[in-house]
């Protein structure tokens, strides 16, 4: 609010008027609610799931839209800068001036590394009157090891990253840093966002490279090693997440594994809360019950709590550690390398969960994708010995995907 400003008066009355508004919306969902505790069903038009939702800007095609013109002409550096002074000349505002130029490498290195900047490099800086001192300190900072340090631990907190599994049981997770390694080597390397995503989703399921026929490459096989390798680290992505290991019932474990994995993709890469679906059609966005279940079914038909050592069985794992133990411990090499990883199941499709409860079981639902955002943009068929996360995979990473890419440009946005 701005001193002087007469209109700013009656802004609580407006504020007021939007919250009884909310909570119409709210207490007409508790309404419908009950009515399905009672009666056993849930009327069609339950808030969120009418024409209107469908419609919503954020479920539409990305479409470009055309450049602003300023009055001021000489600020704007980019595009984005003449999008934000048409805003701030539309409420009569000023940029904020220019930070000097020690104060700009503090926040510039504070940003990209989580790090201070040292004297010598202030002083560096300072002193530097080339055209391209700004760039060269960006690029000096983007090459650091400390960017995928400071910008992974972004990528780590939406992956509900941790080194333990915390809940009833908090055992440690012993083999989960491989998938924090991975996320920072990812963003050391500038690794394009659609490998970095599908290899989280599939990355067991992603097909080798081809070789190139012309040139012989002695380290070939080693390339591939290495990328199959880092693409197993990367489906820790779905194995992570607290688990409630103390629970009895086996099928709601399992059931309770999966809705934390649709959440954590719903959240992470669609910016969508999925998990409220498993009980109810959506209040809010238009996501129904039969669309969770049809992703459901897609991790329904992936393995996640199994340990895997090195793909050769129970008895040679044995074997092996016997081997290790008894080796000196200067010369011990770590023979074995275990990570926290997902691999294909057996296909099986889900029945909704009538209210969420694994004992009350209503039609089957094919594996598949949310409707409102499969209409936009189709998906390949799921094949009947496929689980899906392969389709689900490169769906998501599609540039015409609507919402994939305005989620991880507001993410950059907001952590910058």
């Amino acid at each position: 609010m701005t001193p002087g400003q007469e209109e700013a008066k009656n802004r609580p009355r407006k504020l007021a008027r939007g919250i009884c508004d909310e909570v119409k919306s709210l207490l007409g969902f508790f309404f419908v609610s009950a009515i399905a505790v009672v009666f056993g069903n849930v009327p069609a038009t339950v808030v969120g799931q009418d024409e209107s939702g469908s419609q919503h800007w954020a479920f539409r095609p990305v479409s470009r839209p055309s450049v602003p013109s300023t009055r001021n002409r000489e600020w704007p550096l980019n595009p984005i800068d003449r999008f934000l002074l048409s805003r701030l000349e539309a409420i009569q505002r000023k940029p904020v001036a220019t930070v000097e130029r020690r104060m700009f490498l503090r926040r510039v290195t504070f940003n990209l590394t989580g790090l201070p900047p040292t004297p010598a490099e202030l002083r560096r800086f300072v002193s530097d009157e080339s055209a391209n001192a700004v760039e060269r300190v960006v690029d000096r900072l983007l090459a650091s090891p400390h960017y995928g340090e400071r910008w992974g631990r972004h990528w780590l907190d939406i992956s509900r990253y941790a080194d333990s599994n915390g809940l009833d049981e908090n055992r440690a997770l012993i083999n989960a840093y491989h998938f924090r390694d991975y996320v920072v080597d990812a963003f050391n390397r500038d690794l394009p966002f659609d490998d970095f995503v599908q290899s989280q989703l599939a990355g067991d399921l992603l097909p080798e490279p081809e070789r190139p026929s012309q040139v012989e490459d002695p380290t070939w096989a080693w390339r591939v090693a290495t990328l199959t390798g880092d693409r197993l680290r990367a489906t820790g992505f779905l194995s992570l997440g607290p688990k409630g290991l103390r629970e009895v019932d086996p099928v709601k474990m399992e059931m309770d594994i999966i809705d934390d994995q649709v959440a954590t993709v719903g959240k992470a890469l669609l910016g969508l809360t999925l998990e409220c679906a498993r009980c109810h059609d959506h209040k809010f966005d238009p996501i129904t019950t039969a669309d969770y279940y049809a992703l459901a079914g897609i991790f329904k038909s992936t393995r996640t709590m199994k340990q895997i050592v090195d793909k050769r069985g129970k008895g040679d794992g044995y074997w092996l550690e016997r081997e290790i133990a008894r080796t000196p411990l200067g010369s011990v090499k770590r023979v074995v390398e275990s990570v926290m990883c997902v691999e294909e199941g057996s296909p099986k499709n889900l029945r909704i969960h009538v209210r969420g409860s694994h004992l009350e079981l209503g039609e089957e639902v094919r594996r598949g994708l949310p409707k409102i955002l499969s209409q936009q943009l189709a998906a390949a068929d799921i094949g009947p010995g496929e689980s899906g996360r392969l389709q689900l995979a490169r769906w998501i990473t599609d540039p015409r995907h609507p919402l994939t890419s305005r989620v991880i440009a507001n993410r950059i946005w907001q952590w910058h």
